[in-house]
């Protein structure tokens, strides 16, 4: 029994069969992990309200940059 999805155990198992195990097992690595830009369902308020403030800060900065060049 593979510790891997049943998908991505079949595309190790046909890997080796047909000798490219080396980048399937790339592949297989790349695709076993969980996508680290998704946020749980119960935390998505929680990630716009970091995206609001971040984009914010973001707008004061350059408008306090620009300020600076105008003022210079």
């Amino acid at each position: 029994m593979l510790p891997v999805d049943p998908k991505l155990g079949k595309m190790l198992i046909m890997g080796a069969v047909f000798r490219c195990f080396d980048p399937v097992l790339t592949i297989v690595a790349g695709l076993s992990v969980r996508d680290p830009f998704l946020l749980p369902q119960d935390k998505k308020d929680v990630g716009t309200r970091l995206k609001i403030v971040s984009f914010n800060a973001l707008k004061c900065l350059l408008l306090s940059f620009f300020d600076i060049l105008i003022f210079y």
